[in-house]
């Protein structure tokens, strides 16, 4: 399979395969990819993403839309869900700093390319991340059935976070991004991994007393997650 033919044109399909219990959809910048077991017909896949053509042409819009964005100069940066405007600052080396009111740009202009400025951008938010994590973190260590065994960013783009069967947890540096009850509601959602390393109701009990408004989070993540991306 290499192709799907959709009213927007033709999309590149990847199938890999895996020893997985469940077929797995990742809409790339370069297609879609397709993670099945060994053992699944293809004829199956393709009866499979016929039934799923809506929510394939809805994420394929989405990655076009990403990238159209991204060949243009951004205009503000999103931190806790505050838009702040970019203002350029002149200056030799390069750095931004993330003000109260505005991202103040130094070593770079308007007339760079727009790769550059999401880089650095990209940079400052990930030390951002780093910075405002552990007091958060923090927040909810006193209510965790067992310890967390340490944290660090992540950079992943297809997981806001992690947890480890050691209790090690990975968040996102992207999430900084997001509103606070969004990055409350991974962060949440992972230490709720530290009692239940599953999915299962117990896990949803655990994460509804870490915090009962987890729902918000997951929502917001689902409509709006796709945006947190466009800086790389």
């Amino acid at each position: 399979m290499h192709s799907l033919i959709l009213p927007e044109g033709e999309l590149a399909v990847t199938v890999l395969r895996r020893p997985r219990k469940s077929i797995a959809l990742r809409m790339r910048h370069d297609g879609l990819e397709v993670v099945a077991h060994p053992q699944v017909p293809l004829d199956y896949i393709r009866e499979l993403l016929i039934r799923r053509t809506d929510w394939i042409r809805h994420h394929w819009q989405q990655q076009r839309t990403l990238a159209q964005a991204k060949a243009l100069q951004p205009q503000h940066v999103f931190l806790m869900g505050r838009p702040l405007p970019i203002v350029f600052c002149g200056g030799t080396r390069q750095r931004v700093v993330l003000a109260e009111s505005e991202a103040q740009v130094y070593g770079l202009s308007g007339e760079d390319q727009p790769e550059l400025l999401r880089a650095a951008l990209a940079r400052a938010l990930s030390r951002k991340a780093a910075q405002t994590y552990p007091a958060r973190l923090a927040w909810f260590a006193p209510k965790l059935a067992r310890p967390m065994q340490g944290w660090q960013l992540s950079g992943a783009r297809t997981r806001w976070g992690s947890c480890t069967a050691g209790g090690k947890v990975r968040l996102n540096w992207r999430l900084i991004q997001a509103p606070d009850f969004v990055l409350d509601y991974v962060m949440a959602h992972e230490l709720a991994h530290l009692a239940h390393l599953n999915h299962s109701p117990a896990f949803w009990a655990e994460l509804a007393r870490l915090l009962p408004a987890w729902q918000a989070g997951r929502d917001w993540l689902k409509e709006h997650g796709r945006q947190l991306f466009s800086l790389g």
